[in-house]
């Protein structure tokens, strides 16, 4: 286990600390449930259990279930809040990076690229989503994988929309607002009148990233709703996306 020496340089998600924020509360608020295996069993299968790269792996929650069954797996993410927590968790066979996910990803090759749960999205500048296709195609062995967790855009949903719930326990305010020509969309998460906890996402819809992904020597191979593997529907709201590099 190692730790890289990367920053963010100013990048991803350092302007609402969006890591850090929420270190506190993700490993109860996202388990390592059945999602999150179907998750591991796909990428590692996908990667016919080499070498794994995880873009913005958090915590941990799916980099330590890619370890039971990956020959190696390198976890970058850019808050040292996250990266800590995972730290004191990682097995022999697991690297950790703190840094940004397109300026600080380890070289290659690896046979598969994980970027789950929206993390593709936190990316806010512009063209720094497209520069995610560039780096992982400049890492991924001929033949290797890259897998994509990503919202699709939203729909007729409400500009502003603000929800209360009880979360384990825990009461959770929630705010989100859409913003349709910067294609973002932000909130807050309260618990128990407790600090606003932020977070913001810029959307792309799947046109683009398979255009990205072609520009890029690499071909769409499934997509579906689910890690699960059910069929996509574009209204469903969301999509697990395979990309394979040309080459094998």
């Amino acid at each position: 286990m190692r730790q890289g020496d990367g920053t963010d340089g100013g990048g991803t998600w350092s302007h609402n600390r969006y890591g850090d924020e929420f270190a506190a509360v993700y490993d109860r608020w996202y388990p390592r449930d059945a999602a999150a295996e179907a998750c591991a069993a796909a990428v590692a299968g996908a990667a016919r259990g080499g070498s794994v790269l995880e873009l913005g792996a958090g915590t941990g929650r799916i980099a330590l279930l890619l370890a039971e069954r990956c020959r190696r797996v390198v976890a970058v993410d850019n808050s040292p809040a996250m990266t800590e927590h995972l730290l004191a968790r990682a097995p022999s066979n697991l690297w950790v990076a703190l840094g940004h996910m397109v300026r600080d990803a380890p070289d290659g090759p690896f046979d598969a690229v994980l970027c789950s749960e929206n993390t593709l999205f936190n990316l806010l500048g512009d063209g720094e989503q497209r520069l995610v296709f560039a780096a992982v195609a400049a890492r991924l062995a001929p033949g290797g994988s890259f897998l994509v967790e990503c919202s699709t855009p939203p729909g007729d949903e409400p500009a502003t929309s603000t929800a209360s719930e009880v979360r384990l326990g825990e009461v959770v305010d929630s705010i989100a607002a859409i913003d349709p020509a910067r294609r973002e969309v932000s909130g807050t998460f309260t618990v128990g009148g407790g600090s606003p906890m932020r977070w913001r996402l810029r959307w792309s819809g799947t046109e683009e990233l398979d255009a990205w992904a072609t520009e890029h020597g690499m071909r769409l191979a499934a997509r579906w709703s689910s890690w699960s593997r059910a069929r996509f529907d574009a209204s469903g709201g969301r999509h697990v996306s395979t990309w394979v590099l040309d080459g094998a």
